[in-house]
């Protein structure tokens, strides 16, 4: 499970999207969760892996993409009670430490001529993740701009409208 969950964390990090790899620390008394159980989640929720399942993994779930959403990094514990927030039975404690991986800048540049080609220089130099929109073929090329995430051709109004920005 582990290798699984360090690969789909690898593919979110190249991509530049935020994460945040949620990590069993400390386990004492009756617990589901393991001492080095690892899950990873995302601003939607989980993708993989597991700390215990139930009330605890669904808390830790929450306090994840809270913690993506500030960018910040921190160490929660849980007590595993019944008369406790997360009204388990185990009667046990659980320290998980939550690890964001922050999402990279974009920089979006519409147009790939003398002026974009510049500014793509500048951002990646700045460690930008750089998407490059332009409608005219022999520019919007890879040779042109070998390092850009992404490089789309076509009508840069059409293309930044709606949820393409976003993806």
């Amino acid at each position: 499970m582990e290798k699984k969950v360090v690969e789909a964390l690898a593919r979110k990090v190249a991509s530049g999207e935020a994460v945040a790899l949620v990590s069993v620390i400390s386990n004492n008394g009756s617990s589901p969760a393991k001492c080095g159980a690892v899950l990873l989640v995302d601003q939607c929720g989980a993708l993989c892996g597991t700390v215990g399942g139930g009330s605890l993994e669904h808390r830790a779930i929450a306090d994840a993409k809270e913690c993506i959403g500030t960018g910040q990094s921190r160490a929660v514990q849980y007590v595993l009670s019944e008369d406790s927030e997360l009204k388990m039975s185990c009667g046990g404690e659980v320290e998980l430490f939550i690890k964001v991986f922050s999402a990279q800048p974009r920089l979006i540049i519409a147009g790939g001529g003398h002026v974009g080609l510049e500014l793509y220089k500048l951002g990646i130099l700045q460690g930008y993740r750089v998407e490059i929109f332009d409608d005219r073929e022999g520019i919007a090329t890879k040779d042109r701009f070998p390092q850009a995430a992404k490089i789309v051709c076509g009508d840069p109004a059409k293309m930044l409208t709606g949820c393409l920005l976003y993806t």
